[in-house]
């Protein structure tokens, strides 16, 4: 058995215990098999995570919203995702990459990893001398966000007018 891939495995598990009698348990186990449902384990993980509001332009707001329900997406996991490419230094925005502030502003509600969002505030303060500015911990996320859905940032004609 412990040849088999993990999908069979599982499977495997989740039968037993529902021959054994333990409905409760199999049906977690199925539920993680289910598609996507790695995700339910980290909603879980994050359960106890306190809400991040994240300020944005209400037309990039939208497009995010758009793109990561197309893509399947979870954006505090896309925030966690962002977070930990800027500690690994395997990305770090620039200014030019802010997220510009005109017409309508709205918030986007997510829950990300307070312990990673806390290493980024203090990754922050350590780097903003090689980073040359310091942005915020929201900046970081908008701005992983936008790159990672390719948000065109621009402010619509019909939004400069209001």
């Amino acid at each position: 058995m412990p040849n088999q891939p993990i999908r069979q495995r599982l499977t495997a598990a989740a039968a037993r215990l529902r021959e054994t009698g333990d409905k409760q348990l199999a049906e977690a186990v199925e539920q993680v098999l289910a598609p996507k449902g790695w995700r339910d384990l980290a909603n879980d993980d994050r359960a106890g995570d306190p809400n991040f509001a994240l300020p944005l332009p209400e037309h990039v707001l939208q497009q995010i919203r758009e793109k990561a329900a197309a893509a399947g997406g979870n954006v505090a996991l896309d925030i966690n995702e962002g977070f930990r490419a800027f500690l690994d230094h395997s990305w770090t925005p620039t200014q030019k990459d802010r997220v510009g502030t005109g017409g309508k502003t709205k918030v986007l509600n997510s829950r990300p990893s307070a312990e990673l969002t806390a290493r980024v505030k203090e990754a922050i303060t350590e780097r903003q001398d090689d980073l040359g500015w310091k942005p915020g911990v929201t900046t970081i996320a908008a701005a992983w966000l936008v790159k990672k859905y390719d948000i065109d940032v621009t402010l619509p004609p019909a939004a400069k007018a209001d």
